[in-house]
């Protein structure tokens, strides 16, 4: 049993800092629109990790749309299951993938200590057992850095799963 609380925490800090970017965006001058995109794909990204640690626990989540600045009156919650949050989180991160074929001359900015969103929506692929989409994006990582273990493992993962065991041992 592990105690996904600390979890829902992270969720709620994510929504937190997520409806008020755009303050931090309006004050400071120097708060270039590029940066605030690749903060706010961050944050989707690591809010979207809490849920699917949450639904790879429990098969379902308490789904907590906004940062709670007020209860509802009935107190009720919206419970997902798990393919339902998983298409949910899918749909959320996808517009904050980087995407070097789109041919603008910005660059997919990493920030320290965040979710690799390509990573996770690999993970979350391999979750629906959609293995072309997830060697997808691990393919995509491995573009960026070679030397991503992580990718190397769940592209073996996804080719022993797709029966091709000469590829899964490279």
């Amino acid at each position: 049993y592990t105690d996904a609380s600390v979890l829902y925490q992270v969720i709620v800090d994510c929504n937190e800092v997520l409806a008020n970017l755009h303050t931090v965006a309006e004050n400071d001058r120097n708060f270039d629109p590029y940066i605030e995109f690749y903060f706010r794909g961050a944050l989707i990204g690591m809010r979207g990790w809490a849920y699917l640690n949450i639904v790879r626990l429990y098969n379902e989540v308490a789904y907590i749309p906004d940062n709670l600045t007020s209860l509802p009156e009935n107190l009720e919650q919206t419970i997902m299951g798990k393919a339902e949050i998983l298409d949910t989180l899918v749909n959320q991160i996808t517009p904050y993938i980087h995407d070097d074929s789109e041919g603008n001359e910005k660059v997919e900015l990493k920030l320290p200590y965040y979710v690799n969103t390509k990573a996770l929506l690999g993970e979350i692929y391999l979750e629906r057992k959609e293995y072309l989409k997830a060697e997808e994006q691990y393919k995509a990582i491995l573009a960026i850095d070679p030397k991503s273990v992580d990718s190397y493992y769940y592209l073996g993962e996804i080719y022993s799963a797709l029966g091709d065991i000469v590829k899964a041992r490279y």
